[in-house]
C-alpha cells in the first residue's frame, strides 16, 4: 500500500542519498503533524535498497538490517565513550556521546523507528510480531540509507559494518565451553535430523509454528541445509519465540498476549531483568491471572520443577540465564561476529545452532499432525531430551566447583610431591640458600635469611607473615570441622571437609534445585568462586608453569626466581583459605536448595554476611590479579586481618551457636 502525505510534505519532492544532508531535512520534520509522519516520508524519498541479501526474505532481511545499524551505533558511540559498556537502545540513541556526533533530526528519526513511542520496529521484527507482508519496503530502504551515512560506505558494501573487529561474540565461543561438554554430539545428531527432514511438510504438518510464520521458518531451515548458521538464527529464533508466545497464550487463555500493543510492553522470551513490567513467557506465573504457566509443564522433558530437562532446559539456558549465550541478545544487537554470514563452516554446525534446530524440530514435532510412524526419521531429535540445565547460576557454580576442585587437587598433590630445604650460609649466617624441588625440576634461590625463614625477632617479614596466617587458618578450619561436626548429611556431600577431595562430584551434588530458584545470596557465591578460580589458575598457570620455565631455561631474573620460592612457601596457607571459605560456600548452597531437615530459618541464613565474606577474599588473593597490582605480602596481610580482625568469621562463629541451639 503506498503511502498517502498532507499536502505541505509533498511540496518537498527529491531522492535522499547519503551522505544525508540532515539539517536540510529540518523543513521536513518541522512541518509535518508528528516525527512519526515526517519519517514515513522521508523513508518514501529513500531510493531503493540494491539486492545486498540475495535469496533472502524481507524478514530476515530486516532483522539484518536493524542489526547491523545498531552496531553503527555503537561502533559510533565507543569512538567518544570513556567506559564502554552495553545499553539498550533507547539509551544508546539517548547517550551525550551520540548526540555529540549525529544532527538532531538524524536522532529523532532513529528514535522514531526504533523507540516503542515510534515505530519500534526492532523489536516487532526480532520478536517475531510481523512478517514480511507487514514490512514496508521504504522503512528498509530508509535503514540500510542511514547505516551508509552513519558508516561512509556503500549499499553494496553494508555487510562490512558487520564484520568482527576482533571483539565479536561469535556462534562457535560456546563450542567447547565446559558447561556443553556433555552435548558435543548434538551437532551430528541435529545433522541427522536436517538430512532426513522434507522441510516443507514438516513444517506444514506442525500446530506449533502458526501459519504466519511457517514460511520464514522454511527458508531458515534452508539457509541451515546450505550450511548458512547465522541466517538460519535471524530467521528462526523470531519464529521460535512467536510459536511459544502463541502457545502461551492458548494454553494459559490469555489472548491479548499474542499481539503487540503500543501501550505496552511486549511478552517475550528473554528480558528476565524487567519480569516485573512484562510476561516473560518462561515464567513460572502468567501475570495477568496469577495462576501458573501452564505451558511449562510442555516443554519440560524432566521430572517436576527440580528436574528440569530438554526444551525448557535449552530455552531457559539460550534466553535468560544471565551467564548463558543470550543467543538472541548477542545476535539482535549488533555483538555477534557476522563474517560468515553467507558461508558454510568446514568445522560443521556449531553446539548453540544444534540446540535451537533440534529444540525446534522437537516442539514442531511434539504438536505434529502426522503420525508417530511419519515422523520416526526424526529420532535424532529426542535426543534434545537429555539436555539439563547448564548455565542456571547453581549449575554454573556447580560446574566451577568442580574446576576449583579439580586445582585444588592438583595444588595439594604439588605440595605432597615437593620438597623444600633452606640452609644458612656458613660464612654469613644473614644469608640462606633455599633449595626447592618442584615438578621434578629442582630450583636454588639465594637471599637474605629473614626473607626465607619466619623469625620471632622480626614477626613482619612476608615469611613470618605466612607462617602466621597459616596457624590462623589451621585453628579456623579446625573450629570450623567442630562446628559442623553435627550435619551429617552435609558432612556426605560436602567435598571439601574430607581430607581428599573427590575428582568426581558425588551424585545430585548441587543439582535438586528448582529452576525457578534464584542463586542464594544473589552473584555473591559464584564470585567467590571466580576469585578462588582465578587464584588456583595464577599460582597453577603463571608460578608453576610460566614462572618455572623461564628459571628452567635460564631466562628467569633473580625476582623470578623469589617469586616461585615465595609462592611456594604461601601455597599451603592459600590452599587452607580455599577450604575454609569453600566449605561455607558449600554450607549455603546446601542448607538453601538440598537439605530440608534442618531447623534453620530463611532468615537466618539470609543475614550471613557472604558479600563481605566475598570481600575479604578478594583482598586476600588481589595478587593474582595481573591489573591489580597488588602483592603477595598485602594478599597475605589481608589474609591474617580477614581472620584476626574481619566481623565475617565471628558472624560465622555466631551462626553456628544459633543452629547448634535450635537442634
Amino acid at each position: 500500500m503506498p503511502l498517502v502525505f498532507p499536502a505541505s510534505l509533498q511540496l518537498i519532492s527529491r531522492t535522499l542519498s547519503a551522505p544525508i544532508n540532515w539539517p536540510s531535512l529540518r523543513p521536513i520534520l518541522a512541518s509535518s503533524e508528528s516525527t512519526l509522519l515526517a519519517t514515513k516520508y522521508l523513508a518514501s524519498l529513500s531510493p531503493r535498497r540494491e539486492t545486498l541479501f540475495k535469496h533472502i526474505n524481507k524478514s530476515t532481511e530486516a532483522a539484518l538490517i536493524v542489526t547491523i545499524l545498531e552496531r553503527c551505533l555503537y561502533s559510533l558511540y565507543k569512538s567518544r565513550a570513556k567506559t564502554k559498556r552495553n545499553m539498550i537502545l533507547r539509551d544508546l540513541i539517548a547517550s551525550h556521546e551520540i548526540s555529540q556526533i549525529l544532527a538532531p533530526e538524524c536522532v529523532a528519526v532513529l528514535e522514531t523507528l526504533f523507540l516503542p513511542t515510534g515505530l519500534n520496529i526492532r523489536n516487532l521484527v526480532w520478536h517475531g510480531f510481523i512478517i514480511e507482508t507487514e514490512i514496508h519496503e521504504s522503512y528498509l530502504d530508509l535503514m540500510v540509507l542511514i547505516i551508509c551515512d552513519l558508516s561512509g560506505l556503500n549499499q553494496s558494501d553494508i555487510l562490512d559494518a558487520g564484520k568482527s573487529d576482533g571483539t565479536a561474540w561469535s556462534i562457535r565461543s560456546f563450542d567447547n565451553h565446559p558447561n556443553l561438554q556433555k552435548y558435543h554430539d548434538f551437532p551430528q545428531a541435529a545433522g541427522n535430523v536436517l538430512q532426513s527432514l522434507n522441510t516443507h511438510e514438516f513444517i506444514d504438518s506442525t500446530s506449533f509454528v502458526p501459519d504466519t510464520h511457517k514460511g520464514l521458518l522454511k527458508h531458515g531451515i534452508t539457509f541451515l541445509k546450505n550450511g548458512q548458521e547465522l541466517l538460519f538464527l535471524f530467521s528462526s529464533l523470531p519464529v521460535l519465540e512467536h510459536s511459544i508466545r502463541c502457545l502461551f497464550s492458548s494454553e494459559n487463555n490469555v489472548p491479548d498476549i499474542a499481539l503487540a500493543h503500543t501501550d505496552s510492553y511486549f511478552s517475550t522470551l528473554d528480558g528476565f531483568g524487567q519480569k516485573h513490567k512484562h510476561q516473560i513467557l518462561l515464567d513460572p506465573l502468567v501475570l495477568a491471572t496469577g495462576d501458573e504457566n501452564k505451558i511449562l509443564a510442555l516443554l519440560n522433558f524432566g521430572d517436576g520443577d527440580r528436574d528440569v530437562a530438554g526444551c525448557l532446559a535449552v530455552l531457559l539456558d539460550l534466553f535468560l540465564m544471565e551467564r548463558g549465550p543470550s543467543v538472541r541478545g548477542k545476535l539482535c544487537h549488533g555483538e555477534a561476529c557476522l563474517d560468515s554470514l553467507f558461508i558454510g563452516d568446514s568445522n560443521g554446525m556449531s553446539v548453540l545452532t544444534s540446540m535451537v534446530f533440534l529444540t525446534i524440530t522437537s516442539l514442531c514435532s511434539r504438536f505434529s499432525k502426522q503420525g508417530e510412524t511419519e515422523v520416526s526419521i526424526l529420532k535424532d531429535t529426542h535426543i534434545i531430551d537429555s539436555y539439563r540445565l547448564s548455565f542456571h547460576p547453581i549449575s554454573y557454580l556447580r560446574q566451577s566447583i568442580k574446576l576449583v576442585a579439580s586445582n585444588q587437587n592438583s595444588l595439594e598433590n604439588l605440595i605432597r610431591e615437593s620438597t623444600c630445604t633452606i640452609e644458612q650460609d656458613d660464612f654469613d649466617i644473614s644469608q640462606s640458600r633455599a633449595s626447592v624441588f618442584l615438578n621434578g625440576a629442582t630450583v636454588e634461590y639465594v637471599d637474605k635469611t629473614n626473607r626465607l625463614q619466619p623469625t620471632d625477632s622480626e614477626p613482619s617479614t612476608l615469611p613470618s607473615l605466612i607462617y602466621n596466617l597459616n596457624n590462623l587458618l589451621e585453628m579456623e578450619l579446625e573450629s570450623l570441622h567442630q562446628g559442623l561436626v553435627n550435619y551429617s548429611q552435609f558432612q556426605e556431600s560436602s567435598i571439601f571437609m574430607k581430607p581428599e577431595i573427590a575428582s568426581v562430584l558425588p551424585n545430585g551434588y548441587l543439582q535438586k534445585f528448582k529452576y525457578t530458584q534464584s542463586m542464594p545470596y544473589g552473584s555473591c557465591l559464584l564470585s567467590i568462586v571466580d576469585v578462588v578460580l582465578q587464584t588456583q589458575n595464577y599460582f597453577l598457570e603463571t608460578i608453576f608453569k610460566s614462572t618455572l620455565e623461564k628459571i628452567l631455561s635460564k631466562a628467569a631474573r633473580t625476582s623470578q626466581r623469589r617469586a616461585l620460592f615465595i609462592h611456594y612457601r604461601a601455597l599451603p596457607a592459600m590452599l587452607k583459605l580455599f577450604r575454609y571459605v569453600l566449605i561455607w560456600l558449600e554450607f549455603a548452597i546446601f542448607q538453601s536448595c538440598v537439605i530440608t531437615d534442618l531447623k534453620t530459618s530463611t532468615d537466618l541464613i539470609s543475614k550471613l554476611p557472604f558479600p563481605k565474606l566475598f570481600e575479604s577474599v578478594k583482598s586476600c588473593t588481589s595478587f593474582a590479579d595481573p591489573k591489580g597490582g597488588a602483592t603477595l605480602e598485602k594478599g597475605v596481610l589481608a589474609g591474617i586481618d580477614f581472620l584476626m580482625r574481619g566481623k565475617t568469621v565471628g558472624a560465622f562463629r555466631k551462626f553456628l551457636e544459633i543452629q547448634r541451639a535450635n537442634q
